[in-house]
């Protein structure tokens, strides 16, 4: 038996679905402490409820009428929560220079091993349309000196073959490199396809007639420490819209985080005769659709042409971990909470 708990703090409202056949809850009652629930079974179970962690009138419970009969929802209004729960969410800080980055499936080293490069931030949506666009700042040279030089040659974008730029770029899901941060020899190439030359192991991918290599954060090490995996991407994720896809896939993946800030408990009781003490956690609430190319080609264009969803480009592997942790959040929660419309929620 599961007991699942939404606190709606702007609404002053708690609700409290029980997966139960409301048939088996024989009575409930509520005091100042206590949600009360008698069940009719062979032995008479009780579960109790404690609900220390809000202030309420015991007046403003109702019952609500569940179109699942396997489900029993309760409401109480005007509850206040007492103390809220801080975040436990931890982001990961990004190194300001890279001295190592490794196949995380081999741990095969892939650039210079005598290189430290500056390690700078790019935007997040188009990188592969803007990258043609950007052009040195100077991050790598002496600005005590540039007084003295003619900087006409330095300062070209970053693809020309004759000013190879030194410092290693990267955004949310990528990091570029060239041929001045790649030990000989490390990477195959294989129909623009990137893989590790020991392993073969996916690592990125290259763009016809262009010098630079797009490595998978997800798939390597970056001095010596795996910081990308789907919980470090979804914790830099704040409430918004994201439209997740990769490389050479016909499906596409749109994740709308509802909130960031939502205050939510599951509860399973392994013994029917229970004393539970109800706190509520802050999590991600998600809803999420997986598109296809073929049959939802309106619906994906409409989206990539909309400026609030932000274009996510990301590895297959990593999709598939998307997709099976937002599947494997949705699994377990009561039907009411699973899906709406043609979206199904997660919370993460």
């Amino acid at each position: 038996m599961n007991l699942y708990a939404e606190y709606l703090e702007n609404l002053n409202q708690l609700t409290l679905i029980l997966s139960a056949d409301r048939s088996l809850i024989s009575n409930y009652t509520i005091d100042e402490k206590w949600f009360n629930l008698a069940l009719s079974s062979n032995n008479e179970a009780n579960i109790r409820i404690n609900l220390n962690a809000f202030e309420y009138n015991a007046i403003n419970l109702k019952e609500i009428k569940s179109n699942n009969q396997n489900e029993s929802i309760f409401r109480l209004s005007s509850a206040r929560l007492i103390k809220k729960p801080s975040c436990s969410a931890t982001i990961q800080t990004q190194p300001n220079s890279i001295n190592s980055i490794k196949c995380l499936a081999c741990q095969t080293e892939i650039v210079k091993n005598a290189g430290c490069f500056n390690y700078l931030k790019l935007p997040e949506n188009d990188l592969d349309e803007l990258a043609d666009n950007f052009f040195c700042h100077l991050h790598d040279h002496n600005h005590n000196k540039c007084h003295e030089e003619d900087l006409t040659n330095i300062l070209n974008p970053m693809r020309d073959k004759k000013h190879l730029r030194k410092s290693i770029l990267e955004n949310l899901t990528l990091i570029v490199l060239n041929s001045n941060h790649l030990s000989p020899g490390s990477l195959n190439e294989e129909s623009l396809d990137l893989k590790c030359s020991q392993c073969l192991a996916n690592l990125g991918y290259r763009k016809k007639s262009s010098l630079d290599f797009f490595i998978w954060k997800s798939s390597v090490m970056l001095n010596n420490c795996h910081l990308f995996n789907v919980s470090s991407l979804f914790s830099q994720l704040g409430q918004g819209k994201y439209l997740f896809e990769t490389k050479k896939n016909s499906n596409l993946l749109f994740i709308w985080i509802l909130t960031d800030k939502a205050l939510f408990k599951h509860l399973k009781f392994t013994e029917l005769n229970s004393e539970i003490k109800l706190n509520v956690d802050i999590v991600k609430k998600y809803l999420f659709k997986l598109l296809t190319k073929e049959k939802d080609e309106i619906e994906i264009k409409r989206l990539k042409n909309d400026c609030n969803v932000n274009s996510i480009l990301v590895s297959k592997e990593l999709f598939e971990n998307i997709l099976d942790r937002m599947n494997e959040s949705n699994s377990q929660l009561c039907g009411s909470l699973q899906k709406s419309n043609n979206f199904y929620f997660s919370i993460i």
